[in-house]
């Protein structure tokens, strides 16, 4: 009897024990799935918070990113209209400084013992009634030699390096040149500044306004218009004429080499 009951009693512990292994094993199992589960959402969770906290983050740097793009793309296409800018003013200064050629070209013609030199510094920017050029001794200028513009007298070469030459307008003050008016009148003109000439007559000489000024030794040789009379005394009137050229625009000259 004693023998059964304890036999009875073995059978319950192992029984037990297999049930509370298995019940080990499974809490084991579901443990780790509740911790899995646990840890998945969390990170989930996580992921979920921090995609919610940089959004706004993302989209500011985004903003940044596609505003830098457009300050970027503004700034080349500046540049690109920039330099066509520029090209077009290259293009309009090449065209006005070949119909500046050309014109000098026409009013000599074909005319031997002339050359067309560029001028590269005028009034204001230059000693007022004188002209730079842009040749010198090596280009065959000397001291002395008439320059003209379009066929227009207006002076000589005052100076002589070996790279550049200095013009003297006879429109400088207190130069003197002789001239003709009306093909019968020689006088002397004086220079008084700003491409302007005085000449002095007697009264009783006929001369108007418009009558033209030329040089008598040169043929066809304008150098201005008259365009005020003024009674000086009794005998004398002065005949006052401009220069029939902007200084401040020419560009070329025609010096007479020969």
């Amino acid at each position: 009897m004693n023998y059964q009951k304890k036999r009875l009693q073995n059978r319950n512990k192992k029984i037990a024990t297999f049930i509370f292994l298995i019940a080990i094993i499974f809490f084991g199992i579901y443990k780790i799935n509740f911790i899995n589960d646990v840890t998945r959402e969390t990170s989930c969770s996580i992921c979920k918070l921090q995609s919610w906290v940089a959004r706004p983050f993302i989209s500011i740097k985004n903003h940044f990113v596609f505003k830098q793009s457009l300050i970027d793309q503004i700034s080349k296409q500046q540049e690109t209209i920039e330099n066509l800018q520029l090209d077009l003013l290259q293009q309009k200064i090449s065209s006005i400084e070949n119909k500046e050629l050309k014109d000098s070209e026409k009013s000599i013609g074909d005319e031997e013992g002339f050359k067309i030199v560029k001028v590269i510094s005028r009034p204001p920017y230059s000693p007022y009634d004188t002209l730079t050029l842009s040749s010198g001794s090596k280009d065959g200028l000397n001291v002395g030699q008439k320059v003209f513009t379009k066929g227009v007298f207006i002076g000589f070469v005052q100076e002589v390096s070996e790279d550049f030459s200095i013009v003297q307008m006879i429109s400088s003050s207190n130069v003197e040149s002789v001239v003709r008016i009306k093909n019968e009148i020689d006088a002397t003109a004086t220079g008084i500044g700003g491409g302007r000439l005085i000449i002095s007559l007697p009264k009783d000489i006929d001369v108007e306004n418009g009558d033209v000024v030329y040089l008598p030794n040169i043929t066809s040789s304008l150098v201005g218009v008259v365009s005020t009379i003024e009674v000086a005394d009794e005998s004398f009137q002065i005949v006052y004429f401009n220069l029939p050229v902007s200084i401040s625009k020419i560009l070329f000259v025609e010096v007479m080499v020969k």
